[in-house]
């Protein structure tokens, strides 16, 4: 087992595209586990291969939501098409994603393009939930999605 540390400025901050994707080579399988800690609050996931990321997804996140949610998507492609359309429900507090001067709110689709190693974070504001992001891309991406800060009672 190998234990690698990254610097803190690969965290990505609210709405942007940034050349922030991390790639791994390696000449056999690999299990690649990664955590993001800070004072109270810890997020993990698992990496998971290129060929197995896909085209098209759905975002989730904790409810009810106590600061604002996320997700971001990255490539390993040049020329990456993604289009994004933010969930409508009518029962939950409206979007507001602000990205490149331009505001962004329920049913509206954001279109954005990534090259190779570049990632793209979006972030409610105002404590809104983007559970049920749909997202469309021509080239395969990775969804990473979730929240800030929350908390989630074990009992």
């Amino acid at each position: 087992m190998e234990k690698v540390e990254l610097p803190q400025e690969l965290r990505m901050i609210w709405v942007t595209i940034e050349n922030k994707a991390i790639y791994i080579q390696a000449e056999e399988d690999i299990v690649v586990y990664a955590l993001n800690k800070e004072q109270f609050s810890t997020d993990g996931f698992l990496v998971f291969p290129v060929d197995v990321i896909g085209y098209e997804y759905y975002t989730v996140s904790h409810s009810p939501t106590l600061s604002y949610t996320e997700f971001a998507l990255a490539t390993k492609y040049d020329n990456t098409r993604i289009s994004i359309l933010l969930p409508n429900r009518r029962d939950a507090k409206p979007i507001r994603v602000e990205y490149q001067g331009d505001t962004y709110s329920n049913g509206d689709w954001l279109n954005i393009t990534l090259n190779a190693f570049q990632a793209f974070q979006c972030a409610s504001y105002d404590n809104a939930d983007l559970t049920g992001s749909y997202i469309l891309s021509d080239k395969p991406v990775a969804l990473f999605s979730g929240n800030v800060r929350t908390f989630v009672s074990i009992s």
